[in-house]
C-alpha cells in the first residue's frame, strides 16, 4: 500500500472503513470489536491510540499506521490537534458509525 502524503477527515474516514471492512472480511471482525472495546473500558498508562496499534495484528498494524499519519500530517498542515487523543477520538467516532452504535 503507497503511503497517502495526506488525508483530510473524509478520505480518513474511507481508510479507516476500508481496514474495518479488511477486518471482516477475513473474519476478524470479532476480534477488531473486542480490542476496541478492551481499549476503551481498561485504563492505560499510554494513549488509547498506542495502546490500540500496539494490540492490533502485523497484518493490520501497518497500514493502520500509515492511514494515521496521513491524517495527522494534514491534521498539522491545518494546525488543529493532531495528538494522539484526538486521533484516537476521531477513530472512535468512524468505528461507531461503522458499526452502527454512534
Amino acid at each position: 500500500m503507497a503511503q497517502a502524503p495526506f488525508h483530510n477527515r473524509e478520505s480518513f474516514e474511507r481508510a479507516i472503513v476500508t481496514l474495518i471492512d479488511a477486518a471482516d472480511g477475513k473474519n476478524r471482525g470479532d476480534d477488531l470489536d473486542r480490542l476496541v472495546q478492551h481499549v476503551l473500558a481498561s485504563p492505560s498508562e499510554v494513549s488509547n491510540l498506542a495502546a490500540f496499534v500496539f494490540m492490533l495484528d502485523e497484518e493490520f498494524r501497518g497500514p493502520f499506521q500509515q492511514e494515521i499519519e496521513a491524517y495527522r500530517r494534514w491534521l498539522k498542515k491545518k494546525e488543529l490537534p493532531s495528538d494522539d487523543h484526538a486521533i484516537f477520538d476521531g477513530l472512535a467516532e468512524i468505528y461507531r458509525v461503522k458499526r452502527g452504535s454512534a
